[in-house]
């Protein structure tokens, strides 16, 4: 992303400018994005870390860098500065998956109903947090109070704090699937085709090989009407 006032609009023309990252590491979808416009990310940017929150506004401000290239919940933190951006995305960018959960395959033989209520649970929490943002987020300070910015005003730092946490959950709203948890093997496709790419997967893998539906149904049985009826309700 870009910050708006720079008037830069499309991946290419970042070709010959600063690039900011979060921290100098390798990126599969930093080059299948650069790559998908005809530009190669390691030769027509330049990189630069600037990591994080105010650290990196500063270094946009500047005009260190043009751009930054980094995750949700962190452009987030910078938005919640003051900053505007303007979101450059490849083609693809829907049909990328973001956290999975891994286990080893003879878990999933041996035990498979511990499996199924850790991922039950996580997808539980998901939905609450889709319907209210603000009591998973205040569950979430009470639980790990360390978490909960110091000082200022609470009104601002709950907003701040669903600007955050919106970030990341609005990408969790089920889309091409009504389950939770679901693969859709065109997501690993992509996934599996930039790191083959890249030269991080041999061209011989299978991306069916590195995930499983078999539990999803289980998974999914819960009353969601109920979940969402106690989000709703939910009382400090």
């Amino acid at each position: 992303m870009t910050p708006k006032t720079s008037g830069i609009t499309s991946i290419r023309d970042l070709k010959g400018k600063t690039v900011g990252l979060t921290s100098m590491r390798p990126s599969a979808f930093a080059e299948s994005a650069f790559k998908e416009v005809g530009l190669d990310f390691n030769r027509d940017v330049k990189l630069i870390a600037i990591g994080f929150g105010a650290q990196a506004k500063l270094a946009l401000d500047r005009g260190d860098a043009a751009a930054y290239l980094s995750f949700d919940t962190a452009v987030a933190s910078i938005e919640n500065l003051g900053m505007e951006f303007t979101y450059l995305e490849p083609s693809y960018f829907n049909d990328l998956f973001g956290l999975v959960l891994a286990t080893r395959e003879q878990m999933i033989a041996d035990k498979p109903n511990v499996v199924i209520k850790v991922a039950r649970g996580i997808a539980k929490s998901v939905h609450f947090g889709l319907a209210n943002p603000d009591a998973a987020i205040k569950l979430h300070w009470k639980t790990y109070p360390e978490s909960r910015p110091k000082g200022g005003d609470e009104a601002k730092l709950l907003q701040d704090a669903r600007s955050i946490f919106l970030s990341r959950f609005d990408s969790y709203v089920l889309s091409g699937t009504d389950k939770y948890g679901e693969n859709l093997p065109r997501q690993w496709e992509v996934v599996v085709g930039q790191m083959k790419d890249q030269g991080e997967l041999p061209a011989s893998f299978d991306p069916a090989s590195a995930y499983t539906n078999q539990l999803v149904d289980e998974v999914n049985r819960w009353d969601r009407g109920a979940v969402t009826m106690q989000a709703k309700n939910w009382k400090e």
